[in-house]
Parts: structure tokens; sequence; C-alpha cells
């Protein structure tokens, strides 16, 4: 009689802990599809894409050319087209192929006026 007891108990205690695990996983799968309704539900954030701005043209330097008058130096060239007499640097460097000494440029030389 006691072995029978002893049986019936131990498939008693096997029967509920299987019963439990089953209701465990039961309770799992529900989160899980619940956790899965809710992410379906939630809608996502719109991304907003912002176009690319279109880059600004470059404005092209303007060249600016002049003819050399009887009596003119760069540093009468330069106070004329920048207000000041420290152009005439700028200007010398614009036409080094033309002018070899900037004490010396001539009548009706085309020089370059740079911005």
């Amino acid at each position: 009689m006691k072995k029978f007891t002893l049986t019936l108990m131990l498939i008693s205690i096997f029967s509920l802990l299987f019963i439990t695990a089953c209701k465990d996983k039961k309770a799992t799968k529900e989160k899980a599809a619940k956790t899965a309704e809710i992410k379906k539900e939630t809608p996502k954030p719109a991304v907003k894409v912002e176009p690319k701005p279109e880059p600004e043209p470059v404005a092209k330097p303007v060249v600016k050319k002049i003819i050399v008058k009887e009596g003119e130096w760069l540093y009468n060239i330069s106070r004329r087209e920048y207000g000041t007499s420290q152009g005439w640097i700028k200007i010398y460097n614009a036409n080094k192929a033309l002018i070899k000494d900037p004490d010396l440029i001539f009548p009706n030389q085309e020089l370059v006026i740079p911005e």
C-alpha cells in the first residue's frame, strides 16, 4: 500500500509540474503575440528626408582690363581702381608676364586689374 501511495504522489507531483510548465509556455506565447500586436499597431515615426541644398554657384572673378595712358604708374592706377595705393602689388603680380620692372610701364600696355 505504501508503494501505491508513493507512486500516486509522484504521479501527482509530475502532473502538477507538467501542467505548470505548459501554462508558463502558453503565457510566454501570449506575451509574445501581444508584443507583436503592439509593434504592428505602433506607427513608426516618419523619417523626414531633407533635400540636399544645391551648392551655390561660385562667382567667377571679374577680369577688368585697362590700357595704360601716358604718365600713369601702377601707384596711380591702384588709387583709381581700388581707392588705395597699396593695390599696385596686386596689379603687378597679375601682370608679371608683361611688366618686368614695376616702375616701368608703358603707354598702350593692356593690364589686367584683379578684383
